[in-house]
């Protein structure tokens, strides 16, 4: 396989979630992985399957940055991930450098002339200095038409790429999240340490304007930075900013002169707010219940079906119980009114599918060919693999036995034939490689001293050849029948979770 030549997704880093552990450790959009606890990587994959079989206290990095001459060992404490109770240091896979994209045939982005020769350059309106996945989650926040910069024959466009909108479908919802106001962690950065800003913050809102959901911020000082005097604010932006932060249930208001946009953009990028788990307060998604009920952006619910909620957590289990009930929310809520007391108003809500948008096209990853020079490197290189996928199986079951790994990330057939699937979408070489990786795992399993299976006929043969004589029948027949209901439960569970995972 490897003389023929395998696709992988580049070890390279792609997107960084704010606040978690690669953005921590100051790791950036682009930065090449060479080796994760001392092991090469040669696929993006591989770096999350060792950092989530590696020990959970530390793992270190060795990486590439992009324009240094030397790579650098960093070292990162992973996070665990609740819903899938893995480790992680949450990256997301790179994007083809060249905006290589895949269009789908007949959608939006072919009726805009789009097709899977064009380039996708840049999203008009979104910062140019931002990663392309970061420029194209900007302009589809609020579901409306793109203008995207492209290359096509040589020339560079713009073309606007107007959404279709999807049948609803799923469970029902009401349309609210809670605000993305809580400053998470802070990274070394002048602008913020003299603002005074905290962890553990509630950042409110900038010169008056609300933070409430993904890039308000971004968006509130780059309007206010001092180099964006335009026709619609002649007189420049204001010499000072004023950002209202709740600290310790008290309002209150730090104040710093205006920065540039390079400035801006670069507090935005030190500063990781996530959503608050501990307001009620709503960000209310536009056209859905709870819009058409009458619930705006900044309302305070105070009750859910006249029980009173203070986290929205509470808010969210008693919005999932009526849900599941089949019935319409009653929401007591509390609206700000400037200059006056709040408002105490009541909506009943009627839960119903999202509606979702279609621009029909997709940034494809970025991929690579691994070809072997010759035919003794690529035998090499696939006992190198065939030894890393028995490692790999191996703590696996050691992660998952002291509890660092979840029993929800095993799979049964289902999740066999969609991973096939997946990869015979690459090629045939990409599948073989798959077919390969999974003939040795079971291979592995096989030799597990489990009665059943290979590995308790060779686990019986070499305690008879201690003791001299073999175990007797009636053992032997008891741990056969062990070993089958183990077996059947695994299954059993296994298909289980494919099961959850189609829903």
């Amino acid at each position: 396989l490897f003389a023929r030549g395998v696709p992988f997704t580049e070890p390279v880093i792609g997107d960084v979630l704010p606040g978690g552990p690669a953005w921590q450790a100051g790791l950036k959009s682009g930065t090449r992985v060479l080796e994760v606890n001392g092991q090469p990587v040669f696929e993006f994959g591989h770096i999350l399957t060792q950092v989530a079989l590696g020990d959970p206290r530390e793992t270190l990095l060795l990486v590439q940055e992009p324009g240094a001459s030397e790579p650098r060992t960093v070292a990162l404490v992973p996070r665990l991930e609740p819903s899938q109770h893995l480790y992680t240091i949450d990256i997301g896979a790179p994007l083809d450098p060249q905006g290589r994209i895949a269009v789908d045939v007949g959608g939006a982005a072919a009726a805009a002339g789009l097709d899977d020769a064009t380039r996708l350059l840049g999203v008009v309106g979104a910062p140019p200095e931002w990663p392309l996945a970061d420029q194209l989650t900007w302009g589809t926040q609020d579901l409306g038409a793109l203008e995207l910069r492209v290359a096509r024959e040589g020339a560079e466009q713009t073309l606007r790429v107007a959404p279709r909108e999807l049948a609803r479908g799923g469970q029902a919802r009401l349309g609210i999240s809670p605000p993305r106001q809580h400053v998470a962690a802070l990274r070394a950065n002048a602008d913020l340490d003299a603002l005074g800003l905290r962890a553990q913050d509630r950042l409110l809102a900038v010169n008056g304007a609300p933070i409430r959901k993904l890039y308000d911020l971004e968006r509130a000082l780059l309007a206010l930075s001092s180099d964006a005097a335009s026709a619609a604010n002649p007189a420049g932006a204001p010499s000072t900013l004023e950002f209202s932060v709740r600290r310790g249930g008290r309002v209150q208001t730090l104040r710093a002169p205006a920065l540039s946009r390079e400035r801006a953009l670069r507090l935005c990028a030190d500063l990781a707010l996530r959503v608050d788990a501990e307001s009620t307060e709503v960000v209310v998604a536009a056209g859905e219940a709870a819009q058409a009920a009458g619930l705006r952006d900044g309302d305070r619910v105070r009750a859910v079906d006249g029980r009173p909620v203070d986290a929205w957590r509470e808010l969210q289990d008693l919005v999932v119980r009526a849900i599941e009930q089949n019935r319409a929310v009653e929401l007591k809520v509390e609206r700000p009114v400037p200059g006056e007391a709040a408002a105490q108003l009541e909506f009943v809500v009627d839960p119903r599918p999202l509606a979702g948008s279609d621009w029909g096209f997709s940034p494809r990853t970025a991929h690579y060919v691994y070809r072997s020079a010759n035919l003794g490197e690529a035998v090499s290189a696939g006992a190198l693999c065939s030894w890393r996928f028995v490692e790999d199986s191996w703590l696996t079951i050691k992660r998952m036995l002291l509890g660092q790994v979840g029993s929800q990330n095993i799979g049964g057939i289902i999740t066999i034939g969609r991973a096939s699937y997946s990869w015979a979408e690459e090629g045939l070489e990409k599948l073989f490689y798959f077919l390969a990786m999974l003939s040795i795992n079971l291979a592995f399993l096989n030799i597990l001293p489990i009665p059943v299976l290979d590995g308790g006929h060779l686990a019986f043969l070499l305690i008879e050849r201690l003791k001299g004589s073999p175990v007797s029948e009636r053992v032997y027949g008891y741990s056969q029948m062990v070993g089958l209901v183990l077996l059947l439960s695994l299954m059993v569970y296994v298909t289980y979770n494919d099961i959850l995972r189609l829903f």
